[in-house]
């Protein structure tokens, strides 16, 4: 006697059921090419990574991650395990400032011999440095290729580096946000990566932001030379932690203020001056993204004088900013940062671009109009 049709489709639900679970546990691994990163668990399991990253370029064919921490015996892991000098365990005031200089770092202020936590911080930053070099030199590689197959295989290559260089400078702008500005990507570099690289590394910025309080300001011990805020960049929908640092951990909430700066996923770190030095090489690229404040552009921002064939290419809120030299962009920059350690929420280096301090003809920036600001209530 035939069954029912109902009576076989209960009896095929839970194979079917079975069957889907047997799916899931063997599937393939993840595409490379996905907008994600695995988060930091700790230092120990990011150099067990590097290890494994290194296997799988090196493997004919490349071999995926998986495929590559799969070929690890377990002594080998257990050596990966215990490797803590390449990624030393932060301990929680590894960034009270030493006696000397508040605006350094601990671990350029101090004698090692007599402060490990230091030298375990100045041991890292060491052996990033190399990370960063190698990763420069992949994507000077990639955007030298023509060859389509060729630039496929690299971008492989690129993903799994970008990974870890992500991981490695979210560490590196928590614990030193000064040396992870320093090895930050160049402009132009960043601006030749593809997308997939770039969803995976730090970003540069230049804008006007708002700047807010953290959300809790007993984070930070009294000595900490690192100041957390907020920072509200344009079209972003949430803030994000932000680590400011030198002359601009004296900076106060503000409405709106010139920053520039790397981000990362949710945090991001401010460069110490207003006005960003640019570098030549950065200077096409630079000039291709933002527009220049200057209203004469052959004529110096701060003095109003007329520029000579070589001047100085500066970046701050979103925009470029002319000079005669080196010289009078650092003096520039004292002045106008000044605005920024006010507490009036409202005076700020967002002066820069107000109609009455912008230079006209043969004056230069008018700093006296720069310095006027109304009264306001505290930035919430």
């Amino acid at each position: 006697m035939a069954r029912p049709p109902t009576q076989i489709f209960a009896l095929l639900l839970p194979l079917a059921g079975l069957a889907g679970l047997f799916a899931i546990l063997q599937a393939p691994d993840p595409d490379p090419t996905a907008n994600s990163r695995p988060a930091l668990t700790s230092p120990a399991e990011v150099a067990s990574r590097a290890e494994i990253v290194s296997r799988a370029l090196a493997a004919d064919p490349p071999q995926t991650a998986t495929q590559a921490a799969a070929s690890l015996d377990n002594e080998t892991r257990q050596k990966l395990a215990k490797r803590r000098e390449f990624f030393p365990d932060p301990e929680p005031d590894a960034q009270a400032a030493a006696p000397g200089n508040p605006h350094l770092p601990a671990f350029e202020n101090s004698d090692p011999r007599s402060d490990p936590k230091a030298q375990a911080l100045a041991d890292f930053i060491r052996k990033t440095r190399s990370l960063s070099a190698h990763f420069i030199a992949w994507a000077k590689k990639y955007s030298e290729t023509e060859n389509e197959s060729q630039r496929q295989t690299l971008l492989v290559e690129g993903l799994y580096r970008a990974n870890l260089r992500g991981e490695v400078m979210m560490e590196l702008m928590r614990r030193a946000p000064e040396e992870a500005v320093k090895r930050s990507l160049p402009l132009h570099v960043y601006h030749q990566l593809p997308d997939e690289i770039q969803a995976r590394v730090e970003t540069p910025f230049s804008a006007l932001a708002k700047i807010l309080p953290p959300e809790n300001p007993a984070i930070d011990p009294p000595k900490n030379p690192f100041r957390r805020l907020r920072i509200q960049l344009p079209g972003e929908e949430a803030p994000l932690e932000c680590i400011a640092y030198g002359r601009r951990s004296e900076m106060h909430p503000k409405e709106a203020c010139a920053v520039q700066g790397i981000r990362l996923e949710s945090l991001a770190v401010l460069r110490e001056d207003v006005v960003q030095l640019l570098h030549t090489r950065d200077i096409p690229t630079a000039r291709d993204i933002f527009t220049v404040a200057n209203p004469d552009p052959d004529r110096c921002f701060a003095s109003g004088h007329a520029l000579a064939d070589r001047f100085t290419v500066g970046l701050a809120g979103g925009k470029l900013l002319y000079f005669q030299d080196e010289r009078i962009l650092l003096d520039f920059n004292r002045r106008i940062g000044a605005l920024d350690a006010s507490p009036n929420p409202r005076l700020s280096s967002r002066s820069l671009f107000s109609p009455g301090a912008i230079p006209k003809a043969d004056a230069g920036f008018n700093f006296a109009f720069a310095r006027k600001a109304p009264r306001s209530a505290p930035v919430r």
